[in-house]
């Protein structure tokens, strides 16, 4: 899903606008960001499933109209604004949301992950639904042979990737107090790069909650190198993409070696 990001900065702008320009109170702006997220993860469900778009199209065209729908968001209807704008909001809800550490340590947004990495992991390994995601992962045409409903398969994780994405951008929002329309955009493949090195296969069918956790731990250790060793941005952004190739390539790698095996 190469929407996340985008996705994200909208609910964030979404949250801040309905705050700002329409005076609703924090909770139920919260919501709308959440429930925004979802259907625009429904939207790309509907083009995989019902045109047979593949997810990289799909979610990369998406991305281009979730932008351009977070921008008329944006837009102050009191001043007949024109142009997109940052919107500024601060209230005790966001600030809490924001600032509160769980236990004086624990970041709510941090807290948020961890449950989310066990919830998932809970769901993959011990659920029925979780070994339909794995079927479907990897053969989706044969997991309707078996009698799983590909499509409502798809559907479902194409929501939770929204609202995911959109809780992203709720504490994002809460985090900086501003409706950035640029909101989450270098982090546009944080997740891919992390799950890859935690060996989520590319093609799908394969991998684990704790892999993914692992490689998130890699990742954020190689961004502090980079910072500790005052690397200019550049040479980091140089060597992100070096990293996420190199992630690519082992996991082609590790395809063919598991084809191989088969074969």
């Amino acid at each position: 899903d190469f929407s996340v990001a985008s996705i994200g900065a909208l609910s964030c702008v979404t949250m801040a606008a309905c705050i700002k320009y329409l005076s609703m109170p924090t909770g139920l702006a919260i919501i709308i960001a959440l429930i925004a997220g979802a259907l625009c993860g429904l939207l790309n469900g509907v083009l995989v499933n019902e045109f047979n778009f593949d997810s990289f199209i799909a979610t990369l065209a998406s991305s281009f109209v979730i932008k351009g729908i977070m921008q008329v968001v944006s837009l102050d209807p009191s001043k007949g604004a024109a142009i997109p704008q940052t919107i500024n909001v601060s209230n005790s809800v966001t600030n809490f949301i924001g600032t509160y550490e769980v236990g004086g340590v624990l970041p709510i947004g941090l807290l948020a992950a961890l449950l989310a990495f066990v919830i998932y992991g809970i769901i993959l390994s011990r659920s029925k639904f979780g070994k339909e995601m794995y079927m479907v992962g990897g053969n989706p045409q044969a997991a309707e042979l078996t009698g799983i409903r590909s499509a409502r398969v798809v559907y479902i994780l194409f929501a939770n990737s929204g609202f995911l994405a959109a809780m992203a951008g709720v504490i994002y929002m809460c985090r900086s107090g501003l409706g950035d329309l640029t909101a989450l955009q270098t982090n546009q493949y944080t997740g891919l790069t992390a799950a890859i090195l935690g060996g989520i296969a590319f093609g799908g069918g394969r991998g684990n909650m704790l892999g993914v956790f692992m490689g998130i731990l890699i990742l954020s250790t190689f961004n502090i190198g980079t910072v500790t060793v005052r690397f200019s941005n550049h040479l980091s952004t140089i060597l992100s993409g070096v990293l996420l190739l190199t992630a690519l390539l082992l996991d082609t790698m590790s395809e063919r070696k598991r084809r191989k095996n088969i074969n």
